[in-house]
């Protein structure tokens, strides 16, 4: 786990019934020394926690000692430019930018107030860019194992996951949880072997991951890999390393309700092979990175440009044994 740590100025007081305005939202405000001046977090009445970037022009002074903070976006998702206002104030704030945080914890320390963003992955919506189960002719197969679990033992929700390919849905649930409950469920590997993308979309924030594991004829485990969620960006980066007899493995997931054409470039010494994939909605593209790009070096650097976002893992298989590669946002 990943644990930043930043001192809090101020805590601000507990959330305000809400706002006469349905699209309205009355949330808890923290003021924070780590943050810019034109900056504020707050925590919704959900639980999850926001970065509200009001740019030039509001001021700082207002976020005060016992204050409230009312947000205002067309709906309920903190997307595009909003509105905020500081309760008791006439100032009405634009909200240029709105990042979702890991969860942040509070504690104290005598009269100061400690925040801690948790960046151990958990969040409310999970991406998992592959995920497959079945058999192949020759009898080796594939199994998948979903592994969440509810990690402040405060809230309680429902998950629904789903898995889909080509814009079809093959596979959907739906989870029930409390505080503190977790979950492991996997696919038979019975049947015929199926491939896509999985999405795991919770009312509070859970950690999940996957367990893709490979069986030989006999039931005998040749391999096993934890993947964990993939963030979506426009701009992607995996490393390939085909040394050894390895190769790279990828997959791209378009979670998006409309089709995209992405394009997949490796570098190595200077000189670069792109290829264009179009990626229909809700669905995914697999195959190992010298098959997508024609790539033949042994060690590169992956940029995969998706104009519309996109999540993508890779895996590095040698011979029949793989491992995890994750990807990393260069832009999002």
């Amino acid at each position: 786990m990943r644990i930043t740590s930043f001192i809090v100025v101020a805590v601000l007081a507990l959330a305000s019934p809400r706002h006469a305005n349905a699209s309205a939202e009355t949330v808890t405000i923290l003021a924070t020394a780590g943050f810019s001046s034109t900056s504020v977090v707050v925590r919704r009445s959900n639980g999850s926690t926001y970065l509200l970037d009001f740019g030039i022009g509001c001021l700082a002074t207002l976020f005060k000692d016992g204050a409230n903070g009312v947000v205002d976006y067309p709906g309920s998702l903190y997307i595009g430019v909003g509105k905020f206002t500081v309760s008791g104030s006439s100032q009405q704030c634009t909200i240029w930018d709105a990042k979702l945080l890991p969860t942040i914890v509070q504690g104290s320390s005598g009269s100061t107030t400690i925040i801690t963003v948790q960046g151990d992955g958990r969040g409310t919506y999970h991406i998992f860019p592959q995920f497959a189960d079945g058999r192949f002719s020759d009898g080796s197969y594939y199994r998948a194992t979903l592994m969440y679990s509810e990690p402040t033992a405060l809230n309680t929700g429902t998950c629904t996951f789903n898995w889909a390919a080509g814009g079809k849905s093959i596979l959907s649930g739906q989870y029930s949880f409390g505080p503190s409950a977790w979950q492991i469920d996997s696919t038979p590997g019975s049947a015929a072997f199926t491939s896509g993308y999985a999405t795991l979309s919770c009312s509070s924030a859970i950690n999940a991951h996957v367990l893709y594991s490979f069986y030989a004829p006999n039931g005998h485990k040749l391999s096993e890999a934890t993947v964990f969620p993939s963030l979506p960006g426009r701009v992607v980066q995996l490393l390939a390393d085909h040394r050894d007899g390895a190769r790279l493995g990828i997959a791209i997931a378009n979670d998006n309700t409309a089709s995209q054409t992405i394009a997949i470039a490796v570098w190595e010494n200077g000189q670069s092979v792109t290829r264009s994939h179009t990626l229909s909605s809700k669905s995914n593209l697999v195959g190992f990175i010298d098959e997508l790009t024609a790539w033949r070096g042994t060690a590169g650097q992956v940029i995969i440009d998706c104009p519309s976002q996109c999540a993508a893992i890779g895996l590095r298989f040698t011979g029949a044994s793989f491992t995890t590669i994750p990807a990393t946002i260069r832009l999002p």
